[in-house]
């Protein structure tokens, strides 16, 4: 769905981390906090935009966050998500409450925006993490987005996750091409964990966790720093 551009004169277009316009994404923030949902939600949409919410977004209290991710549409709330910058994301991935990091998810897994939700995954605790896969029900979104993250973040997630979970994610991986990091991460797993997803794996894929990795997964940068 296309979304119109934000027309608060300037600011709306600016880089959120943009210091000229703290000032004016503080105000917006302030206002923001004390509109009723009904109101706040057509002008974020409507009047901010992506970018204007983007921008005032780590001036807003934690409660005024809560109820505006779930009130905006999942679609936009993705988008606003595409739109900050790493300080952004590591300030607001604690923030959002299960039911709209899911729907949002969905959505950026929708547009294929896999590296922007890894870089998302590789902050959430790990409890949230987890409950966010059991709810997304999507294997292939989630093994895309594992996919997308370094050998060391890829390993801490899998872990995170029941065995056969693990198993099943690391299965699609290998179908879905990531062997060299299917490979880098079964040289990381620890014995213990490794030993229990193994059981769930299909032979395919313990034959690449047993590979030798080529070095291209080792090397990749961390999402995070992205």
């Amino acid at each position: 769905m296309h979304l119109p551009s934000a027309r608060v004169a300037d600011c709306s277009s600016a880089p959120p981390s943009d210091p000229r316009h703290i000032w004016f994404f503080r105000l917006l923030a302030r206002i923001t906090e004390f509109t009723p949902t009904v109101v706040a939600v057509p002008v974020a949409r409507w009047v901010l935009g992506v970018r204007g919410v983007a921008g005032m977004l780590t001036y807003l209290p934690t409660a005024t966050i809560e109820r505006l991710s779930l009130a905006l549409p999942a679609y936009f709330v993705a988008r606003v998500a595409l739109a900050l910058d790493a300080p952004r994301r590591e300030w607001i991935a604690d923030k959002l409450p299960i039911d709209a990091l899911v729907a949002s998810a969905r959505e950026l897994i929708a547009l294929h925006a896999f590296a922007a939700t890894a870089a998302f995954a590789a902050l959430l605790p790990r409890l949230t993490l987890r409950e966010v896969v059991v709810q997304l029900h999507d294997t292939t979104g989630v093994a895309h987005i594992t996919g997308h993250l370094n050998v060391d973040k890829a390993t801490e997630v899998l872990t995170a996750y029941t065995p056969a979970l693990a198993a099943e994610i690391l299965d699609e991986m290998v179908r879905q091409g990531y062997l060299d990091l299917t490979a880098a991460v079964g040289h990381r797993l620890p014995a213990p964990e490794r030993q229990a997803i193994e059981t769930h794996v299909t032979e395919e894929t313990r034959h690449a966790l047993d590979a030798e990795p080529e070095g291209s997964a080792m090397a990749r940068q961390d999402v995070a720093d992205v």
